[in-house]
């Protein structure tokens, strides 16, 4: 595989290609929902329009996930829907939504993060922030490195330091 006219790492392969097809983004999935039938408001690419409780123009009607809109992550749709459902019933909870967000790349080896980026986390430092800890670590070494056959794969860990 090659990206940025590099081998790719992982395979040290070069591939030869007519064509790459690059991904990117979704849009809601909601032209069958009838939500012109009911009023609801849609931004500019059919995404579902919610104020901070995840309620709709129609005071009845909560969307959340994808259909909302960035960012768009099944673990973000759960707390999303635990809010509306707390808001639309009245109950005294948590009302916010973490600003940890889990984020993650359907590739293989899969990739994800939450939290800080360890460029983040230097600039932080040299700023007068926290010191932070880097480490690397062998992804094969994992269950889901081994079952996948993905002994060479290495993970990054950044994070603050303790005490910090």
């Amino acid at each position: 595989m090659v990206f940025a006219g590099r081998p790719l790492a992982i395979s040290r392969q070069v591939a030869q290609a007519d064509a790459v097809l690059y991904a990117t983004g979704r849009v809601p999935n909601v032209k069958d929902l009838g939500l012109e039938a009911v009023g609801v408001a849609q931004g500019g690419k059919g995404e579902v329009i919610v104020n901070a409780h995840y309620q709709t123009n129609v005071p009845s009607i909560y969307a959340v996930g994808d259909i909302i809109g960035f960012p768009a992550l099944a673990s973000t749709a759960m707390e999303q829907g635990r809010i509306a459902m707390i808001h639309a019933f009245g109950l005294e909870f948590a009302r916010d939504l973490s600003n940890l967000l889990p984020s993650g790349i359907y590739t293989i080896p899969e990739c994800s993060m939450v939290g800080p980026t360890e460029r983040d986390l230097v600039a932080q430092a040299r700023g007068g922030g926290s010191v932070h800890e880097g480490a690397v670590t062998g992804v094969g070494r994992t269950d889901r490195g081994v079952v996948a056959g993905r002994r060479r794969v290495r993970g990054r860990l950044a994070r603050a330091a303790r005490g910090t």
